[in-house]
């Protein structure tokens, strides 16, 4: 199944308005999001998801500079980010829109959400979304090779955080955690204002990953001797 993040960012350019007077509540947000949802996700899940994104300089959704709730982030309405399988974007000089394609058991699902139809890039997305979802309902998802992080990144160790300067303001960043031995705990922050949600993810991914190789590593030399 799609990460919970991986679905709303699709869902989320075709519903959020352009201007702070629209500003839509967090409350608000979650039931407008919930219909086009697989999967069971508390709203505690959903609101912290939404917080994240809201700090991704990249990310669809920010939000307001006054008051509370959220809008679409400048320049992000014409096309969402694609991040879910099984839904690829086509762009030819006959279709323009989103594809919904499914292999399974030699058989092919597949069909077209074209942007003429449904109006721009994001609502033809959404209605490729409930349409895959729907399918995965039907004809079941291929089960992963990994593990499914309860994080709010949807990742092992991963989590993202802020942390508050002396102006009082909110710094977002993405704080990863390794034990380079047993009983041992280390971690390091990956600034998303300096990286981006996503760079901020592979590169605390990425340090991550070199302490448990260099564990797996000294574990194996101890293991010989």
């Amino acid at each position: 199944m799609a990460t919970l993040r991986a679905q709303l960012s699709g869902i989320l350019p075709a519903i959020l308005p352009a201007d702070q007077v629209s500003a839509v509540t967090g409350s608000d947000l979650i039931e407008m999001v919930r219909p086009h949802l697989m999967g069971e996700y508390s709203d505690h899940s959903i609101r912290q998801t939404i917080s994240a994104m809201a700090g991704d300089p990249e990310s669809a959704i920010m939000k307001i500079e006054r008051g509370q709730g959220y809008i679409l982030r400048a320049g992000r309405r014409d096309r969402p980010d694609q991040r879910v399988s099984n839904i690829r974007r086509i762009d030819s000089n006959k279709s323009r829109g989103y594809q919904v394609h499914f292999a399974r058991e030699g058989k092919l699902y597949t069909k077209l959400f074209s942007d003429s139809r449904y109006g721009s890039p994001s609502k033809s997305y959404v209605a490729a979304l409930e349409h895959r979802n729907a399918l995965v309902q039907e004809i079941g998802e291929r089960k992963p090779y990994y593990t499914v992080a309860h994080s709010n990144t949807g990742e092992v160790g991963l989590t993202f955080t802020h942390m508050k300067r002396k102006s009082g303001r909110l710094v977002p960043y993405i704080t990863a955690a390794a034990h380079p031995e047993p009983g041992k705990q280390v971690s390091r922050k990956f600034s998303i204002e300096q990286l981006g949600y996503d760079e901020a993810l592979n590169q605390a991914r990425a340090w991550r990953q070199g302490i448990i190789t260099t564990r797996l590593e000294q574990e194996r030399r101890d293991g010989k001797r």
